[in-house]
């Protein structure tokens, strides 16, 4: 009885088949399609395998007399290969025109036979149809081959089955090219299956208030295995491909986390803890070739790929054995747990070695590097693999699951890291038709009255917007209340040797001491120091700023980073803490960079201080937002 819009039709008993969703549909389309598969192997010739070595077993049993041998199984040894299922999907195999044909009509003929029924159409090659791989070892073979296939029509009884140039079979598109190419139209539909991918979670990987390691959870594993797709047999991709691959994962990442189509892919996979794609792809086809090895010679699957050692899936993986420093001789005894972990190391280590290269190619990497150090790889856990990269621990501290919800402070401070926050100053080139002046007037800063080109430094400590300065006054108040001490003095010490004025309201009193022992004081607004910076981690420093004088103590040693220091009228040092003056504006905008490292870089890797950086970036960010709203530009920059 079957029902259509509300309406059953009469009874009746099925003669063929079975109910949907009956659980024996399964097993008896496995008996069926078995039973064919038998015919059409035994009817056709196929494609033949060379001679898998014969191993040494006992003799088997002496048939009985008269009794007829039996008969050889699919895929056994020294025979052939007809066709390949996987459930109702076949790929059939045939070395020539002719014997395609015999295979169609043989297949068509058990079909029949067993009341099964085909999609053939000669106006749809979507479901049925035949692609001609052209064989031959030198190019006049092969052409020779391609001119006697393209004159041959193949049947399906009356029907005619028609011709492409790529399939689709279990979601990988093949092509009749057989160069290192071939793979190029099914990366082409996989990156675009992946882009809609993208899009299904793209509230979830856009949500700010969400974990940013749950954000990049969703897009490795929903989004990226759709583009990974089948990348155990690809034949390895090209150097343009491979930076392609790279380029569309970025592309992916940015877009989830904030960041513009052009940062540095070396610097956000060393911030977000990214593989690049190009190492994943990589490292599937190396653990599919250690498969591969460790199956016995006389299965099917080992001796279909010993028959072509020539394939371009045999030359890259040869390459990628050379490039990853693969021992073979070490790893043929290993399990395929013992080889990933082994794999994970290699793979951490060649990325270390790509993060490093990019660096001496890019400035943004190269003062990335400089600043931050490399990206952190895991260690061996329960969990993890060795040589897996890892987020920055700050992401994880203002990101956590149970904690404050930061995801738009986090990406402040991940953007200020790699150089993209549209900052005036940042990333700017003179333009065409563009005179030094006219680009020294457009990276004004657009806040303070100074008018100072808007770098990230600038931003951070400089800007003389109404309430910036106090603000980090405060923050330095915020990092000695949070047990920060040291860090406090520190930061205060670079700032000083920047000659950055840091002003409070009225008589205003900052402990800036390091570590338990150190104590200073700022009392009055507008007074410019000047001192060497100590160090984060010693103990003993202090510094008194007056609008009278400055005088320093000695117990701490001078910062490696900062080599001259601000001079100030009416400052009395003593003997053993000479002052060098600064004279240029090259010493001065060399402390602020080190002071931007060490805002950027040392603090947040403090979890006690996290949090006061994160708040004084977000408020420091408002207030430039509120001033170029109060100026009709609705928070955004003008367009040039």
């Amino acid at each position: 009885m079957v029902r259509h819009r509300g309406a059953l039709s009469t009874a009746f008993e099925p003669g063929l088949g079975w109910e949907q969703g009956d659980t024996l549909a399964t097993t008896m389309f496995d008996v069926f399609i078995n039973a064919v598969l038998q015919e059409v192997w035994t009817a056709c010739p196929g494609v033949p395998l060379p001679a898998a070595p014969a191993p040494a077993p006992a003799a088997p049993p002496a048939p009985p007399a008269g009794a007829a041998p039996p008969a050889p199984e699919p895929g056994a040894a020294d025979d052939k290969l007809v066709a390949l299922l996987f459930a109702d999907d076949c790929a059939s195999l045939a070395a020539g025109p002719a014997e395609m044909q015999q295979l169609l009509g043989a297949t068509r003929a058990a079909l029949a036979r067993w009341r099964l029924k085909a999609s053939v159409s000669s106006a749809d090659a979507s479901k049925t149809a035949v692609m001609v791989v052209p064989g031959g070892r030198t190019r006049r073979a092969v052409a020779a081959a391609a001119a006697a296939a393209a004159a041959y029509q193949w049947s399906w009884g009356a029907e005619q089955v028609p011709r492409v140039t790529g399939y689709r079979y279990l979601g990988a598109w093949l092509t009749a090219d057989r160069s290192a190419r071939s793979w190029d139209a099914h990366l082409q539909r996989r990156k675009a299956a992946a882009d809609k991918a993208f899009w299904a979670p793209s509230a979830v990987l856009r949500e700010r208030r969400l974990p940013l390691r749950l954000r990049l959870l969703t897009l490795t594993g929903v989004v990226q295995p759709v583009l990974t797709h089948a990348a155990q047999v690809w034949a390895r991709p090209t150097v343009e491909r491979r930076a392609e691959l790279d380029s569309w994962q970025a592309g992916l990442v940015a877009r989830a986390t904030g960041c513009p189509p052009n940062v540095s892919h070396a610097c956000l996979q060393q911030e977000l803890g990214i593989t690049p794609l190009h190492v994943v792809c990589d490292t599937l086809m190396l653990r599919y070739w250690h498969r591969l090895r460790a199956l016995p010679a006389d299965r099917l699957l080992r001796r279909v790929a010993d028959a072509w050692p020539a394939t371009p899936w045999w030359k890259g993986v040869g390459g990628l054995l050379r490039d990853y420093g693969v021992d073979v001789v070490a790893t043929a005894g290993m399990s395929r747990n013992e080889f990933a972990a082994h794999l994970c190391d290699l793979a951490g280590d060649h990325i270390d070695g790509a993060w490093e290269a990019a660096a001496g190619r890019g400035s943004v990497a190269r003062r990335y590097r400089e600043a931050f150090g490399s990206g952190v790889f895991s260690t061996r856990s329960f969990t993890r693999r060795a040589g897996v990269p890892c987020a920055r621990d700050y992401l994880g501290w203002l990101c956590s699951p149970g904690g404050p919800r930061r995801g738009r402070p986090a990406e402040l401070l991940m953007r200020l890291r790699m150089e993209c926050l549209p900052l005036r100053a940042a990333h700017s080139h003179a333009r065409r038709g563009e005179s030094i002046a006219q680009q020294a007037e457009r990276e004004r800063c657009p806040c303070c009255a100074a008018r100072a080109p808007e770098s990230a430094a600038h931003f951070l400590f400089e800007c003389g917007a109404p309430g910036r300065p106090a603000r980090l006054v405060a923050l330095l108040a915020d990092l000695r209340a949070s047990g920060g001490g040291a860090h406090a003095g520190a930061l205060a010490a670079h700032l000083r040797a920047a000659g950055v004025e840091m002003a409070a309201s009225g008589s205003q009193e900052l402990e800036a001491g390091a570590g338990g022992g150190g104590s200073g004081s700022v009392s009055d607004p507008g007074v410019v120091a000047s001192a060497a910076a100590p160090r984060a981690a010693d103990a003993g420093a202090a510094v008194s700023i007056s609008d009278s004088g400055v005088t320093a103590d000695t117990a701490a040693p001078r910062a490696d980073d900062v080599s001259a220091a601000v001079s100030v009228s009416n400052v009395s040092a003593g003997a053993a803490a000479p002052r060098a003056a600064v004279t240029g504006a090259a010493s001065r905008c060399a402390a602020l960079e080190q002071a931007r490292r060490y805002l950027l870089g040392d603090l947040l890797q403090d979890q006690l201080a996290v949090h006061s950086v994160a708040d004084y970036v977000m408020d420091i960010w408002k207030m430039r937002d509120t001033v170029l709203k109060g100026r009709g530009t609705n928070g955004r920059e003008p367009a040039v």
